[in-house]
């Protein structure tokens, strides 16, 4: 009623119709909202802008792990270079799809999207901070990963001298 400071439950998990309505499947109030409460403890989530091929290439989805990689422009030598900056992270949510259930379910209504798309991601707090500037400094984009993949990848990055040598090679007769 009118004055009631009751606050609405929110849902953890995606529901669909036909779903039966247990406790377990709502986000606990004392805990903020159910995006909050699906980030583990000691960690951070953070919003990635990803181009939207990303999103339509349904690729990334809630639960999924991901490795996101930076791409920026050296201006003193007129080039650029990409370099894996943060492995193995969870994504939270596309857009605002938080279950992969409900994600599923809705499979036409994201196809159509002319922006850039939103992916949260669980990282650390150092993690933040890289993604952070990364995403100020120049573009994310975002790899998906195998689940039982978990080993670390050392890779020394691409620079645009590699790609051009790698096209020179491939266009020679």
């Amino acid at each position: 009623g009118e004055g009631t400071t009751a606050k609405i439950p929110v849902t953890s998990t995606g529901m669909v119709q036909g779903d039966f309505i247990i406790r377990s499947r709502f986000a606990d109030s004392a805990h903020g909202t159910a995006m909050a409460a699906k980030v583990a403890p000691g960690m951070r989530a953070i919003a990635v802008t990803v181009d939207n091929a990303i999103a339509r290439s349904r690729l990334v989805f809630p639960g999924a792990r991901v490795d996101i990689v930076g791409t920026f422009r050296n201006i003193n030598a007129s080039s650029s270079f990409s370099r894996v900056l943060v492995e193995n992270v969870r994504v939270l949510s596309l857009e605002d799809q938080t279950d992969v259930e409900a994600y599923q379910s809705n499979k036409g209504d994201r196809d159509q999207r002319e922006h850039d798309a939103v992916v949260s991601v669980e990282v650390t707090p150092e993690q933040s901070e890289v993604v952070a500037l990364a995403a100020r400094e120049g573009k994310l984009d975002i790899m998906l990963r195998n689940s039982t993949d978990v080993a670390d990848i050392n890779t020394k990055g691409a620079q645009t001298e590699q790609l051009s040598r790698t096209l020179d090679r491939l266009l020679s007769p």
